[in-house]
């Protein structure tokens, strides 16, 4: 397929550091070279690799989140199949082919003004690539798990699953941010919004919203909007771990089936777009992920996070997801 790179055996033993007598998630796991392919596999689970940051560019956040993927991999395909997580039932599917999109982005910015128009063609492009993959992953009846890139990515998301099945999707977001921005032009701030405007969304959800950098308009919108939703962050600083993660279990139960957003500055100190001093703890999200209801779940997106030397941003993103797979086992 155009603009995709599968993955392979032979690159995911690049990444496994093998020992005697352990199985490495990644030995176990099954690929593809074409996503026709996906009837034969019985993997429910495909994981797909965004490296961009374009998005978040074209909303004034600092780039990074095009590195996570490769950090990612590094991190999960060394995890170990065991009695809590089978590598069975996933595939890596591969990754958008977007370096040359990147190359083009970045030629085409001259002044910080450039950044709010003429990112946003790009944007467009990643939002088509992204939704027709999505779609045929849908369409195979497999659950798509998208790491990496900004989180103008969720429109792709959406509109893939919704082409896919027909009808909009409910979304429960895990995020400092809503997301609902003006429909000015496209950026890592308004997917939800073109969600909403193109009738990909129905139902949606906010976890751990920043009340300080969320501007009027938005209250005003979500205030008017019975569809929409919050839970700011300030409301579960008074509440124990066990009483935050039934919260969210709790408005997770709501939706029905859903698709579920991890923007990574929903974490307190993760490097991302938009660093957040006050977000949850990565204990929190881990647990909160670990009571997942996976029969309800459509899609998995975990975007934002910075790959950094100095921060196991994969290694986190890596330990998320297993904590959402293990539910699986259990």
């Amino acid at each position: 397929m155009d603009h995709f790179d599968f993955f392979d055996q032979e690159e995911a033993a690049a990444h496994i550091k093998a020992r005697s007598g352990e199985t490495k998630l990644g030995e176990r796991l099954s690929y593809i070279s074409d996503f026709h392919q996906l009837d034969q596999v019985s993997a429910r689970y495909v994981l797909i690799g965004v490296p961009e940051d374009i998005g978040v560019q074209a909303n004034h956040g600092k780039p990074g989140a095009a590195e996570l993927w490769e950090e990612f991999l590094s991190a999960f395909l060394n995890l170990q199949e065991n009695r809590y997580l089978s590598g069975e039932n996933v595939l890596i599917a591969g990754k958008l082919s977007t370096e040359r999109l990147i190359e083009q982005a970045r030629e085409s910015i001259q002044t910080f003004e450039d950044q709010l128009g003429r990112l946003s063609v790009f944007v467009e492009t990643l939002d088509d690539w992204l939704s027709r993959i999505i779609q045929k992953v849908k369409e195979a009846g497999k659950i798509p798990i998208v790491i990496g890139g900004g989180h103008n990515n969720a429109f792709g998301m959406m509109k893939g699953v919704s082409l896919a099945q027909s009808r909009p999707v409910n979304v429960f977001n895990l995020d400092a941010h809503t997301d609902l921005r003006w429909l000015d032009h496209r950026h890592s701030g308004n997917g939800f919004s073109y969600a909403i405007d193109q009738g990909f969304l129905e139902s949606y959800t906010i976890f751990g919203l920043d009340k300080a950098y969320t501007p009027e308009y938005i209250y005003e919108h979500i205030d008017g909007t019975d569809a929409l939703s919050c839970i700011f962050t300030d409301e579960l600083y008074s509440l124990s771990n066990q009483d935050i993660i039934n919260k969210a279990s709790a408005e997770m139960s709501k939706l029905g089936a859903f698709g579920l957003e991890i923007d990574m500055d929903c974490v307190q100190g993760q490097p991302a777009s938009a660093l957040n001093p006050l977000g949850l703890l990565p204990q929190q999200l881990y647990a909160i992920l670990g009571k997942v209801p996976t029969d309800q779940v459509e899609y998995v997106h975990c975007c934002e996070a910075m790959g950094r030397q100095d921060f196991p941003s994969g290694k986190l993103v890596a330990n998320l997801i297993f904590s959402i797979l293990q539910n699986e086992s259990t």
